[in-house]
């Protein structure tokens, strides 16, 4: 992705911002699409509901509402605190449009210029009675059905179908009306990885230590994991929303793009997609959509609700097009679950000792509610409820959509872990962000990237493909209790940016490097304290000696010159993965099923310490990262010199003190000291990492094996071994394993209507698999034409309604 499509455009002026409140997508109004009852394309239901008032309902209770677009007739509004028994106003009462052909004499000069001018006019006029009028600016003032439209200029998206823009049904649940749980802290106790359980000690000494599903393996069976689908959405349209929005907004050098909060009903499409591309998936995988919440207005007491009916709730956002009865309802086989979760039910702060007085809780989350920042929502995701909400989850913007069908293995596997999708050509810097702009992501990405330098070793960390992601819940819980503070802080941002003494954490950035660095401090920490410090948690000289030889050095030889090592996991996926009774990521034929390609796993080392790849190098790549299937040769760069003074010393010295030395003070000599040991292990397996074999028993019950998250003092870390510290390591590397992984994607940044249809229809690739629509439209036209064919082709594309949609 280009640089400069990673940045939020500037900011709309006063006038376009107030033109992007028109895009009200879930206010009903009649509409010139729309046929008559006799057309085969619309119901009579649906044609009678044209002329139905704008109405947002929680189940039976309907709450009128009043339209913003002054193009709209002002009979079909009823204003939240007019009484509903009010009879309308007149449509007669619609105000002249500003783009009324009578705008166009207004401006008469000279009296011998007058015949021409009305000429001119009346011309002008006929050609927006007869052309503009009915197509773009005006709702139709009857609900009678528009003249056929001629076909569009080359130049021009084409026109829409008309049955593309009937009003979608009737918006019923378009708020929920809910009570929030009470504030709470957030659990403190590190999560199991229940994907895992699985895998027997014994298999895992032929998967992790010989790099191979054989032996004892080929006696267990896996089941493809439980993958869960989250989306973020809101309804930036909505006028409640808006007006919370407005009173919440900070100064303006930090206010946000209106195109943050704007709807093409991508939401409901990108669902669509989904149901399509998971058909073939457990049926135990779960939708989640996590929405905004607001205070209940004083004005819905017209609706006939009491203070008893609203006393200590709130009204959550949910799409207009939802169906909320048919989420109670049970599901058949292939359909689609679908649970809602909104803000106030999982945002909590993070504590050492997980309390918090009520006052400080209640304080906190009114400091943090409403949020308008997607930063602090994602931080906040590991709070969703574990028995809701699978470990396994992919999280979406409502703008990202599955292009094709593809196996649970693209996104998670029992065996490979989460499937992560990085940039290798685009490294981010840690800092305090301080120079970056607080309404994009780049001075979140700083601070994210700060972070881990500190807690895991300073250098520069691939940016993340801009798709749907894969994430652990479990690991980011855990990485949420690793970075408490920032966890706990980036919340009280309501906007992106809005402080910049509070740090923001990017959290899907920081998750998917915490789980890549914890792989790292896993291998380290097994050779360095497990394997030769041992029960005894020192190393001394004769030790060193022997740790010397293991990497490839001689007694004699201060350094050593490191080759590439040559890995050959990559080249049995598919085998290992049928083995082991999964499906694997790939397709023969890519333009039915999504094509996955895991081109780094983490038995490969550890994957940032290639980047960026030298240049001018022949180093066979694959998306960006070395192809360590092929065999080194004479004319690739050198891996890198190993010296041993720098990096592990002569004498003795606790094990903790070089394990902390090669992970943070010494990172350089920590990638080193990996890629030595890959090769001194073979082709596969990581076996040389791993504590010798003792037949100590494991712990029946055990824990979820995982290292102290905080890092200590080198000399003070006396904490023993496990009783069996190589089934304890075995486990740790397990529970942080991953697989980088290549599929066909686009990144389409939207700038106009002839753009979106150039991108859209004739640069088409049937190959692409993950899309991801972004909004970077500018001027009122721009937005109304191009929202219109959008609109138009998720429909054409993605035509199918699920079961929960009205």
């Amino acid at each position: 992705m280009a640089h400069e499509q990673l940045q939020d455009r500037d900011e709309k002026t006063e006038k376009q911002q107030v033109v992007d409140g028109l895009n009200h997508h879930h206010l009903r109004r009649r509409s010139v699409f729309a046929t008559s009852s006799s057309s085969p394309s619309v119901s009579s239901a649906s044609s009678r509901r044209l002329d139905t008032p704008d109405t947002h309902r929680f189940k039976d209770r309907t709450i009128p509402f009043r339209s913003r677009d002054p193009m709209a007739p002002t009979a079909d509004y009823i204003p939240l605190s007019q009484d509903p028994s009010t009879p309308p106003t007149s449509s007669s009462a619609r105000p002249p449009s500003p783009l009324s052909p009578h705008t166009l004499l207004v401006h008469l000069t000279p009296p011998f210029q007058r015949v021409v001018y009305i000429a001119l006019g009346g011309l002008c006029s006929l050609f927006f009675l007869l052309r503009v009028v009915p197509t773009v600016f005006f709702s139709a003032s009857s609900s009678s059905s528009p003249a056929p439209l001629s076909p569009p200029s080359p130049a021009e998206p084409p026109e829409p179908p008309e049955s593309a823009y009937v009003p979608a049904a009737d918006p019923e649940n378009f708020y929920r009306l809910f009570k929030p749980v009470p504030p709470a802290v957030a659990d403190a106790q590190v999560r199991a990885r229940q994907a895992h359980e699985a895998i027997t000690d014994e298999c895992l000494e032929e998967w992790i230590g010989r790099g191979r599903w054989a032996g004892t393996c080929m006696d267990v069976k896996l089941s493809e994991p439980r993958v869960d689908l989250t989306w973020l959405w809101v309804n930036g349209s909505d006028p409640l929303h808006r007006a919370v929005r407005e009173k919440h907004t900070p100064a303006k050098s930090v206010r946000p793009a209106e195109k943050q909060f704007r709807d093409h009903d991508e939401l409901r499409h990108s669902m669509r997609a989904a149901k399509a591309a998971t058909a073939s998936w457990p049926s135990s995988s779960t939708w989640h959509l996590v929405t905004a919440d607001m205070d209940v207005p004083d004005g819905y007491g017209a609706a006939g609700l009491n203070e008893t009916d609203t006393e200590g709730k709130r009204l959550a956002q949910v799409p207009q097009w939802l169906d909320l009865d048919a989420l109670e309802e049970e599901r058949g086989e292939g359909e689609e679950r679908l649970l809602l979760h909104h803000h106030h039910d999982f945002f909590r702060p993070i504590t050492p000792s997980g309390n918090m007085s009520e006052i400080d809780l209640t304080g906190w989350r009114e400091r943090a509610l409403p949020s308008f920042n997607s930063f602090a929502i994602e931080s906040q995701l590991a709070n969703l409820d574990p028995a809701q909400v699978s470990d396994n989850i992919i999280a979406f913007n409502d703008d990202q959509f599955l292009a094709l069908p593809l196996p649970p293995s693209a996104f998670h596997s029992s065996l490979y872990g989460p499937v992560f999708r990085i940039q290798p050509d685009l490294l981010v810097q840690g800092s305090d962000g301080g120079n970056q702009a607080g309404t994009g992501e780049w001075r979140a990405l700083a601070w994210s990237g700060l972070l881990l330098n500190e807690r895991f070793g300073r250098r520069r960390r691939p940016y993340l493909a801009h798709n749907a992601r894969s994430l652990s819940l479990s690991l980011l819980h855990e990485a949420s209790l690793v970075f408490q503070d920032t966890f706990t802080s980036t919340p009280l941002n309501r906007f992106r940016g809005s402080n910049k003494d509070v740090p923001e954490v990017h959290t899907i950035f920081l998750a998917t490097h915490f789980v890549i660095e914890r792989h790292r401090e896993a291998l380290l920490w097994s050779w360095a304290v497990a394997k030769w410090g041992g029960v005894n948690a020192w190393i001394g000289e004769e030790a060193k000696k022997a740790m010397w030889e293991e990497l490839g050095g001689e007694e004699t030889v201060p350094e050593i010159k490191l080759v590439w090592p040559k890995r050959e996991g990559r080249s049995h996926i598919e085998e290992e993965m049928r083995a082991a009774g999964l499906r694997p990521p790939g397709s023969k034929n890519p333009e039915l099923q999504g094509d996955t390609e895991y081109i780094f796993t983490s038995q490969d080392g550890y994957p940032t310490s290639y980047l960026p790849l030298p240049q001018g190098n022949n180093i066979p790549q694959v998306e960006g990262l070395p192809d360590l299937t092929a065999e080194a040769s004479g004319t690739w760069p050198s891996r890198g010199i190993l010296k041993r003074n720098d990096c592990i010393g002569t004498d003795g010295e606790p094990a903790y003190a070089l394990f902390r030395w090669l992970l943070v003070d010494k990172p350089r000599c920590g990638d080193h000291v990996i890629s030595a040991l890959l090769s001194a292990t073979g082709a596969s397996g990581i076996s040389a990492f791993l504590p010798p074999p003792t037949s100590s028993p494991t712990d029946p019950n055990p824990s979820p094996a995982y290292l102290p998250l905080e890092l200590r003092s080198p000399t003070s870390d006396t904490s023993p071994l496990p009783p069996n510290p190589r089934a304890f390591v075995l486990r740790l590397l397990q529970r942080y394993a991953y697989a980088l992984g290549a599929t066909p994607s686009r990144f389409v940044s939207i700038t106009s209507p002839a753009q979106a249809q150039l991108e859209l229809v004739h640069r088409a690739r049937a190959n692409t698999a993950l899309l991801c629509l972004n909004d970077d439209l500018k001027g009122d036209f721009a937005i109304k034409k191009a929202g219109i064919w959008l609109r138009a082709w998720l429909e054409d594309r993605w035509g199918e309604k699920m079961r929960m949609e009205l």
